[in-house]
């Protein structure tokens, strides 16, 4: 099941920068969609000015839908640096190998 994380209302543009940043490295952690929006809401809380600490520059942030945490494979993300890295070296040898003189006697 997908899932979104929207606001309910127009948010200021620092604000919901620092939300979402803090969000995106909460998911990182491996935490779950629901738990990271509000850890990043408190941290901004923890952090914000007096203006800035109120509801209207959070709290409009919500989860809809799956709140699951990403599953996140590092052997799966090195797997396809791996196999990029060497169809890199297969297209370098292939281009050497088109490029390279032959010399026939005559």
């Amino acid at each position: 099941m997908p899932s979104i994380i929207m606001t309910l209302w127009e948010i200021d543009d620092k604000s919901g920068a620092d939300i979402m940043t803090g969000f995106y490295r909460k998911l990182k952690d491996g935490l779950a969609k629901d738990v990271a929006l509000q850890e990043a809401k408190l941290d901004h809380l923890a952090t914000a000015s007096q203006l800035r600490a109120n509801p209207y520059f959070w709290a409009a942030y919500v989860n809809i839908g799956n709140t699951n945490p990403l599953k996140y494979n590092r052997y799966h993300s090195s797997m396809i640096y791996g196999a990029f890295v060497v169809l890199l070296i297969i297209i370098f040898l292939l281009k050497k190998k088109k490029t390279t003189p032959t010399y026939q006697d005559s």
